[in-house]
């Protein structure tokens, strides 16, 4: 089963997350922000970045992609 990004913000339902995911070009990103529900896509996770003040992205078809919220922590795949 394919997982949607809705899913993932209804998970942390509007709460402060960090995190870090690779990006599609291989490069490893840092993130800490508030997850939003994205309308356009259910490919990417769209979040409000607190560092860079922007809404940013995290596509879904990336290798690594970590999530923590307090004790809660979401993954898909390894880092390499």
């Amino acid at each position: 089963m394919k997982i949607k990004s809705n899913q993932i913000v209804k998970n942390y339902s509007g709460k402060f997350v960090s995190g870090e995911f690779t990006k599609l070009d291989g490069t490893q990103r840092k993130f800490h922000g508030q997850l939003r529900t994205n309308t356009r896509s259910t490919d990417q996770i769209v979040f409000w970045d607190l560092t860079k003040r922007a809404m940013r992205s995290i596509s879904l078809q990336s290798d690594f992609i970590i999530i923590r919220c307090g004790k809660s922590t979401f993954q898909i795949g390894e880092v390499a």
